[in-house]
């Protein structure tokens, strides 16, 4: 989980850093938080009015990120700062320049700060100590320049209770006379994708299995009680046949007997008697 999470904040840094107009990866930062490059990007500047006398900027979290109490100010907060970045011989450069507070502070409100677009070098980065950002001098017509903002205060410090900025935006210097821009924001998140629900058949029942009972026992039974059955009949059939014969025989003998046996034996045995 760890590693997954450690994965993910990789992209995350990665896809923030690809939507900077002007790479901060390898930037000089001055005077400011070191690792501002790395900072998550939550929000997108839409609106840059450098006038001549004034600048404004406009981005979605700006009525979001808290004032945050500077110390030794007395009770005064800053809410955010608008970065300026300059590439000076082929070298990126970035500082936090200009503070700006949410409502009003002493009077004044966020606006009014930057001072005239011609000397925002010598306001903003007002000495050396700002390294490039103040010596390479005065932004020229036509030089690309870039800008972002940061929670908190970056001004020469880094005071802070919420750790984010926007994408840098870069634009061609109009000179002194300043002028407005205008940036297209954040993509719209895309519409959530509708999974419709699987809905499964119900489970196809297979047919009951008829078990067919082993009737080979009986079968074989019964064929031996149909053969007892049939020799049984055949017996009857032959006995019955039998007994007719012999009676017919009898009858036979008796008739003869009576005939031919019977008067001679009757004779003698009168005969006997008489002596």
């Amino acid at each position: 989980m760890k590693v997954l999470t450690v994965v993910a904040l990789l992209l995350l840094a990665a896809s923030a850093r690809a939507q900077d107009q002007i790479d901060l990866s390898h930037a000089s930062i001055q005077r400011s938080a070191p690792d501002v490059a790395s900072w998550p990007i939550t929000t997108a500047i839409t609106r840059l009015d450098l006038g001549a006398a004034d600048c404004n900027v406009e981005f979605s979290m700006k009525e979001v990120w808290p004032n945050v109490p500077i110390p030794g100010w007395g009770g005064g907060s800053i809410a955010y700062t608008l970065w300026m970045v300059r590439i000076v011989n082929g070298q990126t450069y970035a500082g936090g320049g200009i503070e700006f507070w949410n409502g009003s502070s002493g009077g004044q409100t966020r606006v009014g700060g930057c001072g005239p677009a011609a000397g925002y070098i010598a306001n903003w980065f007002y000495d050396a100590s700002w390294g490039p950002l103040h010596t390479a001098g005065e932004l020229t017509p036509g030089e690309q320049v870039g800008f972002f903002v940061t929670a908190g205060d970056a001004r020469a410090k880094d005071v802070r209770t919420v750790t984010a900025r926007s994408a840098v935006v870069a634009v061609s210097w109009p000179g002194g006379a300043g002028g407005a821009f205008t940036f297209a924001g954040p993509p719209a998140p895309p519409p959530p994708v509708i999974v419709p629900p699987v809905i499964a058949p119900p489970p196809v029942q297979p047919p009951p299995v008829v078990v067919q009972p082993d009737l080979s026992d009986i079968k074989a039974q019964l064929a031996k009680l149909i053969e007892i059955e049939t020799d049984t009949h055949a017996m009857v059939l032959e006995t019955r046949d039998t007994t007719r014969t012999f009676k017919q025989q009898l009858g036979s003998f008796m008739t003869f007997a009576a005939k031919y046996i019977a008067p001679p034996v009757v004779a003698w045995i009168a005969a006997r008697q008489m002596d």
